[in-house]
């Protein structure tokens, strides 16, 4: 865990550090340009990311024999999923009347085959626990693609700044990946009829990839046609600065849980313990970062932008509410991804992303920009709920006693965070002076005292186990 919080430590870094730039260079347009450009990326998500790596940690004891097959049948599923993509450029493109997004689609659609590959090299790495030539890579390719991405960006790409970026980088990341994993995967060494049969097999995992993206991006869909081109920029900037700053563990979650729950397939109570431990830890680490988000990020926009992005204050801090549950229903997601649950768990997934883009659509029929973020967050909460009570009742029959536990977990962070919102002035102020700077700190440190208190007071044993955790994480590295 530690080098994947080196990883994301300096992805992150270098996220906001080019996210400021960008902020400055582009138009608030083209980030919505880049929010649906995301959305059709999200519609070929199965293709670039079949969900073969989770298939291929799943059957650790079969890697070896499965790999050759599962490599091949990955590179050509992508390729199937580059034109796929290629169409969707320019389906999009005369639906939400974006033209520009014909040409993003098509470069991004070019890395496609190569990131489904990329999955099943990472596979191998992670099965023999080799996180730190994981990350390694991935601090390669950070540096790479936010490097390119300057680069494109003051070259004046404007709405192709990102889709050259990540295909430079996505090019990168595999080279790098075959050599860290001493890997061959096949490309082409795959007949049809045994592409069917590997189909076949994997179709509910792969549907699961299609799903999970769906989850995330349906929301857009509704948007695109709602919210005029300015409002639908700012969305996506408020998404993309949340996303870089929880990126750690969101990414962490997925990256490091799957085979440590993996591991544990057969013994459902012991599951379930470190399902619940995972849970209270990150939960708690969650809501410390969130709270920081929201006592800063008033101040911050409007002293890196200049003012620029102030209407995205509200949009930042109702995500930040949300994220904590979040990352509970990411937790959940991922236990049973490990026991094997494909079919529930697609079905939660569908169940999360036509609730998306309903309680998004309701909200921004209501309210326009920031109706929609408050549908979205309705929908974060009633999700990641749903998902924790299904993966109780699989590994222990009942959800006895997740209603308190919840309650306990959340009660310190929805104080705090609700002292921060509603009693403080500042939250809504867009001044940037050293005064009104001073004043954010000091109200966002007196959060965290609160929170600290609370959580100590409510939920002392789990204050424990992070910490044990923590350690665990410093003497694996």
């Amino acid at each position: 865990m530690l080098w994947v919080a080196a990883a994301l430590g300096v992805g992150k870094l270098l996220s906001l550090i080019s996210q400021i730039f960008l902020g400055h260079v582009l138009s608030v347009e083209t980030y919505a340009i880049f929010g649906m450009a995301s959305t059709a990326v999200a519609l070929t998500a199965g293709f670039q990311n079949p969900n073969v790596g989770k298939a291929l940690i799943q059957s650790a004891t079969h890697f070896p024999e499965l790999f050759i097959r599962y490599s091949a049948f990955a590179f050509q599923f992508g390729l199937i999923g580059s034109m796929f993509l290629i169409i969707l450029g320019w389906v999009f493109a005369e639906t939400y009347d974006m033209p520009q997004l014909c040409a993003v689609l098509v470069i991004t659609g070019l890395s496609v085959p190569l990131l489904s590959v990329n999955t099943t090299l990472a596979a191998g790495l992670s099965l023999s626990y080799r996180f730190r030539d994981i990350n390694t890579v991935d601090i390669k390719r950070s540096l790479i693609y936010y490097f390119a991405l300057v680069s494109i960006a003051l070259l004046g790409a404007e709405a192709l700044t990102m889709a050259v970026a990540m295909l430079i980088a996505n090019v990168a990341a595999h080279l790098l990946l075959l050599r860290q994993s001493a890997l061959l995967p096949s490309y082409f060494k795959l007949r049809p009829r045994d592409f069917a049969i590997t189909l076949g097999t994997l179709r509910w995992v792969i549907l699961s990839s299609f799903l999970a993206a769906l989850a995330m991006r349906s929301d857009y869909f509704v948007l695109g046609k709602m919210l005029n081109m300015e409002e639908m920029g700012y969305y996506t900037f408020a998404i993309m600065l949340v996303a870089s700053l929880t990126l750690p563990i969101s990414t962490g979650i997925t990256q490091v849980f799957l085979p440590i729950f993996a591991r544990l397939q057969g013994d459902e109570q012991a599951l379930l313990r470190e399902v619940q431990r995972f849970s209270a830890a990150i939960v708690i680490i969650g809501s410390v970062l969130c709270l920081l988000m929201l006592g800063m990020n008033a101040v911050l926009i409007h002293l890196l932008w200049g003012g620029k992005w102030d209407l995205t204050h509200f949009v930042v801090n109702a995500l930040a509410m949300a994220m904590p549950f979040r990352f509970l229903g990411m937790i959940a997601g991922v236990g049973l991804e490990a026991i094997g649950r494909w079919r529930l768990r697609n079905g939660l997934l569908a169940f999360e992303a036509v609730l998306l883009s309903t309680f998004a659509a309701i909200g921004a029929a209501l309210g326009g920009l920031n109706g929609a973020i408050a549908g979205t967050v309705v929908q974060f909460v009633v999700g990641s709920f749903v998902g924790f009570y299904f993966i109780r009742r699989v590994l222990c029959g009942r959800v006895g006693g997740a209603a308190a536990m919840t309650l306990r977990l959340y009660a310190p962070f929805v104080a705090a965070g609700a002292m921060l919102l509603v009693l403080s002035p500042s939250r809504h102020g867009t001044g940037a002076g050293p005064q009104t700077l001073a004043l954010a700190a000091s109200e966002t440190l007196a959060a965290l005292v609160l929170f600290s208190l609370l959580t100590f007071l409510l939920n002392r044993t789990v204050l424990v186990a992070a910490l044990n955790l923590v350690r665990q994480w410093i003497a694996r590295r």
